[in-house]
């Protein structure tokens, strides 16, 4: 056995050194001889004795603890995504984890000078212990944790680094089960190294991170375990807290202290100010004076070396570097944690005192950081879509400009006034400080200016300055236009700024006069119709300027902002003039950009549409072109697809353009549905667009959801529509796949718009294959989509196709089949298991009982329910009743009712073990509790609305309330079931046309809500039905029965 071992070992060895050959035949060979090698149990102990042979080069041990890592990974653990067989016997994952944990603490001749190829070493080990911790640590390793803490107070710089390793990888995993364990043992061992001398920089900062996880993971604890920062953090902060105020007093160019250490104690503070205040107050004010002096200091620095890149020494500790875990450390990322410091700072007001004094002084130095650097200005001159992406207000995109931007906004969010309503006491005190920040800037930009040309320095940079404070006034234009329009103390000079920048476009550097071009739109709405002229004349001759990409760009955003503010000001008028060559900009542009820039451009023709008809109306076929070619090119964009469908809405609803659109459309509609390539139609679309034939399914959804559109627009149905539309949309919902839940929901959508605008024209059309009318053809996909083997998702809305298939065409339909209908849709609502599906079919029998209750009720109680235990009716009550709650989520007290109307709260469902009795609810009491619940809610939502209204700033006031959510409480006892006829008639159809966020399904669909009910004031009927129903002789049995809560607002009614 043993000479099959070693036999074993020298052919893995041999492998290793053939996978490390230049020759790639020799390479792939090796590569598979080792893959198959791994379904040997040993396979693992002879990597990991190759990776301890000191004999060996190190490139092998180096491979050979990349397999082990990969061996571990595939192999064991049978419950990992990466899993492969054989599992891994556990006498060998024994002694694989004896062996890791030993070769931890490799003997090293130089601990102070640890060779790079031992640390690669000693960090793939940690990497195997951690992925093996993951599954074993702690039921089947119990011994990890204390040999790695013995190791931590070893003294061994190989042993201290390596565990720190497994510590940083596993500390993320530690739950707060073990916190009570773990915390006290490493906590103080994790202080000890960081706050001694002897350590290596980055070991002292890996293991204050660790501190800063395991400190995190007692934060969130507290949350439930009010005691947890108390019983497990609260000793370590004062020592913590004091290192590391030393650690901010040291220079970087010490030899004990850096960035990346200092942006990692700087980040523990943010988190310790915002979880753990009561320990941080007495530091706080030393704090903060640190971090103020870095934020200066900071941005003097940065302001030379990175807005200008000024030539000079550059101080190497400032450089950019990455650790080993691949995290970027250097001066931008300190200086993000400093930022995030400030922002936790800000967001409690005890606090808000120590920084109010500065605010003038911070906005300064933020707008420092707002600057843009040369580096971001060579990166947007080469890429103009990523100039668009990354200079919109809400990017995703994230830089120092955007954070320091940030900072800013909620500052301003936090202490100014956009309206009389809601006043703020700051409000004056941040637009002083902001005022003065930017005449600050402002004069030593008017300084500079004059050095650099009479130096003829080159490039001159005095215009980053004015552009930063420009773009921060256009972000706070709101509050700023509310100061000018209220007459405000500082109206005048932030007036005079607006007018000496913008009305003297400085057009050299193009940077500069774009963003003047764009924060002038942000301020249009306080424009004279002179300005505004000029503005527009200039934005729209600028969109068709190819020669100054960076200017069009600019007048692009400019554009949007520039038809936002005259559509809400009413000044039409004034841009009618400038349409036609703004549309031209824009179509050009549009035409060969990327999806971030097209999405602009098709926002900004949707709110052009709005701005004239007559207009748009002369330009529909362009507009259809570039929507049309936008959905086209960016087919799975479903962004871009909601705006082109927002465009078309409005030209459908513009009835000058609307017959013109719907010839075009209809025919690229049809052969997108029929996706037959030998359709001209079809040919065109994959010539043009060059959209592969396969991919053409992709295009059906969005297809359907167009037809919808026009359809829901049309005075009536033609006999294209009819005769081609029609049956092309059957087809496509029949040709689906059972997995192609979009086709089947727009589809449905689309069947729902064909029968309620004209059912009676389908009726007419006869498929040619099976002789069927249309309505039979809507029947069939509704049985079809009612099949249990249909997903839940497929199926979602086809309760809306089946009420008005009965509410229109009941006659042609027939009595069979409307009973097979809902029989099939009892059978669908039994197995359904989504909300969507359970509240559509559930729809369709509320329609039912509110059209023709009697009969209904017959039908309902004459069938079984599917599972066979009650009629029909009662399974179709106990769902609707056991569900309605979610439709809107109007009440707290959920109640899980059972096949028996048994209603439990949600502790008897937690403690189901215990001697609980089961209560069983009357369906005439559940209905009457949901619609006391219902009056709640709408009471509640419009105090909650009220109180906004109301609502002001307050600074002195409590951070730390926090609000408590009513309860209500569960049934005392049951009663005999009686009638609620006018009860069960008034609940139902409102909430049921609503999703769980409380709004209409779909807008479009209205023919729901143009019935008597869909007008309904639900709050005046529910009182009026609530009112004369405690005044009812049977009203004193169900009151016995009420809540507190609901007694008390029957009561009041």
């Amino acid at each position: 056995m043993a000479n099959n071992g070693t036999n074993l070992k020298e052919i893995i060895c041999h492998n290793l050194n053939q996978a490390l050959s230049m020759d790639k035949n020799i390479r792939e060979n090796a590569e598979q001889q080792l893959n198959m090698l791994e379904t040997n149990e040993d396979y693992g102990l002879h990597l990991m004795e190759i990776t301890l042979s000191e004999n060996l080069d190190f490139s092998i041990r180096h491979l050979a603890s990349v397999l082990l890592n990969r061996y571990i990974a595939k192999h064991w653990c049978d419950t990992a995504d990466k899993f492969e067989p054989p599992e891994v016997p556990d006498p060998v994952k024994q002694l694989i984890r004896d062996y890791l944990l030993k070769s931890l603490a490799i003997a090293i001749a130089d601990e102070d000078n640890m060779p790079t190829t031992i640390r690669k070493l000693l960090s793939s080990f940690a990497h195997s212990i951690s992925n093996i911790a993951q599954y074993d640590w702690p039921q089947h390793w119990p011994q990890l944790f204390p040999m790695l803490n013995q190791y931590l107070i070893s003294g061994s710089q190989s042993a201290i680094y390596s565990s720190l390793k497994v510590f940083k990888e596993i500390a993320h995993e530690i739950t707060d089960t073990q916190i009570p364990d773990v915390a006290p043992v490493l906590l103080p061992q994790l202080l000890n190294i960081f706050t001694s001398r002897k350590f290596a920089i980055r070991t002292s900062t890996n293991a204050i991170k660790i501190f800063g996880i395991i400190s995190e993971t007692i934060m969130v604890m507290n949350e439930l375990d009010k005691n947890a920062i108390k019983n497990h953090l609260a000793e370590f902060i004062p020592r913590f807290t004091e290192y590391s105020i030393e650690i901010l007093m040291t220079p970087e160019t010490s030899d004990t202290v850096d960035i990346g250490m200092k942006k990692e104690v700087i980040f523990i503070l943010t988190k310790l100010l915002r979880y753990c205040r009561k320990y941080m107050k007495t530091y706080l004010p030393k704090i903060l004076g640190l971090i103020w002096q870095h934020l200066t200091t900071s941005a003097q620095i940065y302001v030379k070396f990175k807005v200008n890149s000024a030539d000079g020494d550059f101080n190497d500790s400032l450089s950019e570097s990455v650790d080993s875990d691949g995290e970027t450390i250097g001066f931008e990322s300190l200086i993000y944690t400093i930022i995030d410091f400030v922002n936790s700072t800000f967001e409690f007001a005890k606090y808000r005192v120590l920084i109010k004094p500065v605010l003038s002084d911070l906005l300064y130095y933020l707008l420092c950081y707002v600057q843009m650097t040369d580096e971001q200005i060579e990166k947007w001159q080469s890429n103009l879509d990523q100039l668009i992406e990354e200079d919109d207000i809400d990017t995703s995109a994230f830089s120092l400009r955007i954070a320091a931007q940030d900072l800013i906004m909620n500052l301003a969010r936090d202490m100014t006034t956009l309206n009389d309503k809601h006043c703020k006491k700051d409000d004056e005190l941040f637009k002083i400080a902001f005022l003065q920040a930017i005449q600050r800037h402002f004069s030593e930009a008017s300084e500079l200016e004059k050095t650099q040309k009479a130096r003829q320095i080159s490039p001159q940079t005095w215009w980053k300055i004015i552009e930063s404070c420009l773009y921060v006034m256009g972000i706070l234009s709101s509050t700023i236009i509310y100061t000018i329009k209220s007459g405000k103390n500082t109206a005048n000079e932030y007036k005079s700024i607006l007018d000496n920048v913008l009305l003297n476009l400085n057009m050299t550097e193009s940077f500069m006069a774009g963003r003047s071009l764009w924060t002038a739109s942000r301020f249009s709405q306080i424009m004279n119709d002179q300005s505004l002229d000029n503005f527009l004349r200039i934005t729209s001759t600028l969109l068709n300027t190819v020669e100054a990409p960076i200017l069009r760009v600019y007048a692009l955003r400019a554009t949007y902002y520039f038809f936002e503010n005259v559509q809400m000001n009413q000044r039409v008028s004034v841009i009618k003039p400038h349409l036609p060559q703004f549309l031209q900009g824009l179509i050009s542009i549009g035409m060969n950009c990327n999806s971030d820039t097209l999405y602009l451009i098709l926002q900004i023709i949707d709110l052009l549409l709005e701005l004239d008809s007559e207009f748009t109306a002369t330009v529909s076929s362009s507009i259809c072109s570039i929507s049309l070619s936008s959905f086209l090119r960016f087919p799975d964009d479903a962004i871009i697809f909601d705006v082109v469908l927002s465009i078309l809405d409005r030209l459908f609803s513009t009835d000058q353009c609307f017959s013109e659109i719907q010839k075009r459309l209809l025919p690229i509609i049809v052969a997108i549905l029929h996706s037959n390539p030998n359709d001209p139609n079809v040919s065109e679309l994959i010539s043009n667009h060059k959209i592969p034939p396969q991919n053409m399914a992709i295009l059906q959804p969005q297809a359907l959801d167009m037809l919808t559109k026009m359809i829901n627009h049309s005075n009536g149905l033609n006999d294209f529509m009819i005769q081609k539309a029609y049956p092309s949309m059957i087809n496509c919902i029949n040709k689906a796949f059972k997995d192609s839940s979009a086709i089947f929901q727009s589809g449905t959508e689309c069947l729902s718009a064909f029968l309620k605008k004209g059912s009676d024209f389908i009726a007419r059309y006869v498929d040619p294959t099976t002789n069927q009318n249309g309505i039979i053809l809507a029947l069939n996909i509704c049985i079809n989509l009612l099949n249990p083997h249909t997903s839940d998702s497929a199926a979602s809305y086809v309760g809306r196709v089946i009420v008005i298939l009965i509410m229109k065409s009941n006659q042609i339909i027939g009595h069979e089949n409307i009973q097979h209908l809902l029989r099939s849709t009892l059978v669908r609502l039994n197995t359904s298991k989504e909300l969507p599906i359970m509240q559509s079919l559930i729809l369709v029998f509320a329609h039912l009982l509110y059209t023709d209750l009697s009969t209904i009720l017959v039908f309902l109680n004459s069938l079984p329910a599917p599972d066979g235990t009650k009629s029909a009716l009662e399974f179709v009550m106990d769902k609707w009743l056991g569900i309605q709650r979610y439709f809107h989520v109007s009440c707290d007290d959920e109640f899980d009712c059972d096949s028996s109307q048994t209603a439990r709260t949600r502790s008897q469902t937690a403690n189901q073990n215990k001697n609980v009795k089961k209560r069983f609810v009357p369906c005439t009491l559940k209905i009457l509790k949901l619609l006391i619940n219902e009056m709640v809610h709408i009471r509640e939502y419009k105090a909650e609305q009220n109180a906004n209204d109301e609502e002001y700033d307050d600074d002195d006031s409590d951070d730390e309330i926090d609000d408590e959510d009513d309860q209500y409480e569960d049934l005392d006892s049951s009663m005999k079931i009686a009638t609620a006829k006018q009860g069960q008639q008034m609940i139902d159809l409102t909430d049921l046309l609503l999703t769980d966020d409380g709004h209409i399904e779909d807008q479009d669909d209205d023919e729901i809500l143009s019935e008597e009910i869909g007008n309904l004031d639900l709050e005046n009927v529910l009182q009026t039905f609530l009112s004369e129903f405690r005044h009812l002789p049977m009203a004193r049995d169900f009151i016995v029965h009420l809540t507190p809560t609901e007694s008390d607002l029957l009561g009041q009614l």
